[in-house]
């Protein structure tokens, strides 16, 4: 694991570690920490393993939150893999959720793996591009530089 006082692990090699491999991507989605692994609560964990340490809100801080996953949500009553989407308002006009909650509540949907990918204002949600949730407690969308869009 790397450390915050620590030298980063070397980049792999066909020998380290192990069978590893270099991925070429054309795109992807930063976030953290993760929150659920092999349908485990790891956010306080890994949190500290991926070096969240102030990087924003405390992981035992409610506040809003958004966070993905995948996994077969049995209590929704079905029977395949699906995409797990949770957006929690906080700060004024709601509690908001720590991450250990937030992971818990991916557990109860049936999550195999989970991270958290942002919060405070950043926590938007639109639908047809009608926001749907109170950003900062307000109803206004901040301008992000980031997204994650289903179509």
């Amino acid at each position: 694991m790397n450390l915050q006082s620590g030298d980063p692990y070397p980049k792999p090699t066909e020998t380290f570690p192990g069978v590893a491999s270099e991925w070429v991507l054309s795109s992807g989605v930063g976030g953290g920490p993760m929150l659920v692994f092999e349908s485990e609560n790891v956010a306080l964990t890994s949190f500290d393993a991926e070096v969240m340490w102030g990087s924003g809100v405390p992981s035992t801080v409610a506040a809003p939150r958004t966070a993905i996953g995948y996994g077969v949500p049995t209590s929704l009553g079905l029977t395949s893999e699906h995409l797990l989407w949770i957006v929690v308002d906080g700060w004024d006009d709601s509690t908001g959720i720590n991450l250990p909650d937030l992971a818990d509540e991916f557990i109860a949907l049936g999550a195999k793996k989970a991270c958290n990918l942002d919060g405070g204002g950043s926590t938007q949600l639109t639908i047809d591009g009608d926001l749907v949730n109170l950003p900062d407690g307000s109803t206004w969308q901040r301008p992000l530089a980031a997204a994650v869009m289903l179509t």
